[in-house]
């Protein structure tokens, strides 16, 4: 009887150690595969971080079910892993009952708060997980047929379930919801969501399993072999999660370290030993840097467990020469007296988690170093500038700063773009923040703005003089010559000086005033500079005043339309009208176009108003057209701001058809403005008007510095040479023979060319000499109104 007994447990011994031998295969697998997955979620930040707070969340169930732990308390632990892990504030765990195939909800959030307690096993998506065993989700939950009929899924869009099990029996699920549509746990998230629901079963076994051990003694045998199965499928987390569990007991004086600990180590059991003392620990494995936190950690140690416990990091040096770094965190053990006989804790490798952590701040310094430096310059940018700005003004409000601050503009980098490319562009606003932080000097605070503005904060430069020897050096070193890819660039620049706290005490204020000094700058010259006043100030004001009865001025009827003739030199007849748009404000009174032209153009006011000015005028040609005067052409200007929108040439086509008018009595005059704005957008639309049938001429020929070099490209018919040549002809000399040689060369080219703004008989017998073609001035008629328009066209058609 005793014999048969003995091969009994030899039998069961046998069984248990190939079980054992089983598990740790399954454990040394287990662990191949999560350094697999740890290699390739180095890449993935947010991945890792995820992965991290579930090793976490193992570590501290597995610290937990050590103690006496509840299983209320199991149950919120999982319910904040949930959360946690996953972000999700609608969550629950259930429970089955297999025997009545009901479940019943023991724990929810957020609409599962208010979720009906019990429910049918077999159907929804509760079912599709028992019957499956395996996760189970569903998008589009509220419309989902199976859904639960309760009104507060109707904002619920995506469910998951996660089967708890028990030795493979499901005995309940963790399930979360979201509202969000884009809100969807990706396949490694539901990997984690098993992994995590995995570890909640053992816990809530181990709970149910501790508790009964209060309450059923005569158990205890069954028991305990139930919490030793659970007990090494913890080792297994513990393994996944890359810790090392360990006891210290304070009468020995001794670690107990086992081979799951020793892995993080590099070595086992066999070599090192189950028992090992602090100072062997240290002197075998801790990096020689670290050893000197360990002269503190010998109090924990030697102290019988009164020295409070707290986390430790320090490096190791494997068996393998690999440095790796390792958490320390512990807890004790006490017994029925209150006494604490033991320590126990883990090792933790997070060697991968701080680098993720380190690269993690890079990233946090690179993302500051872009929200607050320009990227092409390396200079502050317009936020930086505001707070730097901002600190230096509330100084300046206590009388404890002055300064002053330049605002740089560069001037026709936008013609460079667009001829040349923004490479180009690019590397001349290098070159200038190079330049201009150079001679700034290294107290001044310098940045870029915006495309081609830089702002100069100069802290205590305070002395008119001294700015302006120092704005001078700027723009001269700006000015200076660049090569570029081989071409050689000459670049100039706006400067616009205020002081503060004299001319703002606000950032806005300052900035505001010496973009305004800027302005005035660019407006009087370019390749200047000019100091803030407050007459700008004023100027601006009223510009901005201008601006808004501008807005309203063609809703209101306030614009009108002259018309000046065009007569041919060779016989006198009149072969054209130029329109000339008037502003006659109820407010202003007479605005000159000189002045409302660029405001509607800086406003965008100027598409509207330009395309009313197109439609009047081919209507004035129609009526020319009624009066005999088909043959007579309507010159209207039009802005590059115009041709640059989409629709130009729509709405140019759109105002000829509605007119009944030939394409060809209509005229467009452009200036050389066109070229700054987008060149080859113009030419290709001018083009397509020219094979429309209407005429182009270029208008103020001779005033820009591009004019000879472009001429050829764009496809017009007639140049207009201005009104300050013309008046050139009886007291400059040189200048009057530059007026020769236009009307040569654009002979010499098939164009004609129209003299405008001719006003004495001197002028005109200078012009008719050289063979101008078609003059334009007072000396004729002044602009006049439609009806004399349209008198003037019968008594000079036939002159």
């Amino acid at each position: 009887m005793c014999k048969a007994k003995e091969t009994n447990e030899v039998v069961t011994n046998d069984l248990l150690n190939e079980e054992l031998l089983t598990a740790y295969e399954e454990l040394t697998a287990s662990e191949e595969e999560l350094h697999q997955q740890f290699d390739e979620l180095l890449v993935k930040e947010e991945a890792i971080y995820q992965q991290n707070t579930v090793l976490n969340l193992l570590h501290d169930i597995a610290i937990n079910l050590m103690s006496d732990l509840k299983h209320d308390d199991v149950l919120q632990k999982i319910m904040d892993g949930v959360r946690d892990l996953f972000g999700a504030p609608n969550r629950f765990v259930y429970f089955v009952d297999a025997e009545i195939r009901t479940y019943t909800v023991t724990i929810g959030t957020g609409v599962f708060n208010e979720l009906d307690k019990e429910g049918i096993l077999t159907k929804g998506l509760v079912g599709q997980a028992y019957r499956t065993g395996t996760v189970a989700t569903v998008k589009n939950y509220n419309s989902w047929p199976e859904r639960l009929a309760n009104p507060i899924f109707d904002t619920i869009y995506y469910v998951a379930l996660v089967p708890l099990k028990n030795k493979d029996k499901m005995i309940g699920a963790i399930g979360l919801a979201f509202s969000e549509p884009e809100r969807i746990l990706s396949e490694e998230e539901l990997s984690l969501f098993q992994r995590f629901a995995d570890l909640a079963s053992f816990a809530l076994g181990n709970a149910l399993l501790l508790a009964s051990l209060h309450t059923e003694i005569v158990e205890r045998k069954q028991l305990e072999t139930v919490l030793l199965d659970s007990r090494n499928m913890m080792i297994l987390a513990a393994g996944l999660a890359n810790l090392g569990v360990w006891e210290y007991d304070l009468e020995t004086k001794l670690y107990h370290f086992n081979d799951e600990f020793y892995a993080v180590y590099g070595t086992n059991v066999a070599r090192e030993g189950q028992f090992m003392s602090f100072d062997t620990y240290v002197r075998e494995f801790v990096h020689p840097e670290d050893i000197w936190m360990f002269e503190e950690e010998r109090q924990v140690y030697f102290s019988d467990g009164k020295v409070p416990l707290k986390d430790v990091e320090h490096r190791i040096i494997r068996r393998d020469g690999i440095v790796r770094n390792i958490l320390v965190r512990r807890n004790n053990i006490k017994d029925a007296k209150g006494e604490i006989i033991k320590l126990y804790g883990t090792n933790q490798d997070i060697t991968e988690v701080l680098q993720v952590d380190a690269e993690r701040k890079k990233q946090a310094k690179t993302i500051k170093h872009m929200a607050y430096f320009d990227s092409l310059t390396g200079l502050a940018n317009r936020h930086s500038l505001n707070e730097w700005l901002k600190n230096e003004m509330e100084g300046a409000r206590s009388g404890s700063a002055v300064g002053s601050i330049l605002f740089i503009d560069l001037d026709d980098l936008k013609m460079i773009n667009d001829t040349y490319g923004h490479s180009y562009g690019d590397k001349i606003i290098y070159t200038a923040g190079t330049r201009i932080r150079d001679r700034a000097g290294k107290n001044a605070f310098v940045s870029r703005i915006g495309g081609d503005e830089f702002v100069v904060i100069l802290p205590g430069a305070y002395d008119r003089e001294n700015v302006r020897k120092l704005v001078q050096q700027i723009s001269k070193s700006i000015g200076k010559e660049q090569e570029i890819f081989g071409g050689q660039f000459h670049m100039t620049a706006s400067i616009g000086i205020a002081f503060y706290p004299d001319d703002g005490d606000t950032a806005e204020e300052l900035i505001k005033n010496a973009d305004n000094a800027m302005y005035a700058a660019k407006k009087e010259s370019k390749d200047c500079w000019r100091f803030y006043t407050e007459k700008m100030q004023k100027d601006a004001y009223e510009k901005m005043r201008l601006t808004g009865s501008l807005r309203h001025a063609l809703e209101r009827n306030e614009f009108s339309l002259v018309y000046q003739p065009q007569i041919s030199a060779i016989d006198r007849k009149l072969i054209g009208f130029e329109v000339l748009l008037r502003w006659n404000s109820p407010e202003y009174g007479n605005v000159p176009p000189m002045q409302f032209i660029p405001l509607a153009e800086q406003s965008g006011l100027i598409n509207s108003i330009g395309m009313w000015v197109l439609r009047e005028s081919c209507q004035f040609a129609r009526r020319l057209s009624e009066q005999g005067g088909s043959d007579i052409r309507v010159a209207v200007n039009i802005s590059s701001k115009q041709i640059a929108v989409d629709d130009f040439i729509v709405g140019v086509c759109n105002a000829v058809n509605a007119a009944g008018i030939d394409p060809q009595q209509l005229e467009l005059e452009i200036t050389e403005s066109v070229l700054i704005q987008s060149m080859e957008d113009a030419i290709g639309k001018l083009a397509h008007l020219k094979e429309f049938g209407v005429k182009l001429s270029l208008d103020d020929f001779g005033t820009g510095f591009s004019s000879l070099t472009y001429l050829r490209q764009l496809p017009v018919e007639t140049v207009k040479i201005d009104k300050s040549f013309i008046d050139m002809i009886t007291s400059d000399v040189q200048g009057a023979k530059i007026i020769a040689s236009v009307i040569n060369m654009a002979h010499a080219i098939n164009m004609k060319v129209v003299a405008e703004g001719v006003e004495t008989e001197a002028q005109l017998e200078y012009l008719l000499d050289k063979d101008c073609d078609i003059i334009q001035g007072y000396i004729f008629s002044c602009p006049i109104v439609e009806a004399a328009a349209l008198k003037f066209l019968a008594d000079h058609s036939e002159v």
